[in-house]
């Protein structure tokens, strides 16, 4: 077992944590987590959401096209030399034939 050396709070923080229901901890948890993100992780998450948009905007608009996963799935199954079991199969039928991606 490796030991963590930690400050008495911290040991009876994780101790009455730890006795907290599943649901309680995972908030806890992210919580935690989300203390520790820097201003940098801001600006990054903020780059993507405009990347968001910015490829939004241009599928609204019709300059991005999108590609059936099926066609995507037999480029990369050519590209692999056959391996598809690496591949998911990501596609639903429904009704009028129309493919969506789960």
């Amino acid at each position: 077992m490796i030991r963590i050396a930690m400050t008495k709070e911290v040991v009876e923080l994780f101790r009455r944590a730890s006795d907290l229901p599943d649901s309680d901890r995972a908030t806890l948890a992210g919580l935690l987590i989300e203390s520790l993100e820097s201003e940098h992780e801001t600006d990054v998450e903020s780059a993507w959401l405009r990347e968001i948009e910015r490829r939004l905007q241009q599928l609204d608009s019709g300059v991005a096209k999108t590609v059936p996963w099926e066609q995507v799935r037999a480029k990369l199954f050519r590209l692999m030399g056959g391996k598809s079991h690496v591949l998911p199969d990501l596609s639903v039928r429904v009704p009028g034939g129309i493919s969506q991606v789960r």
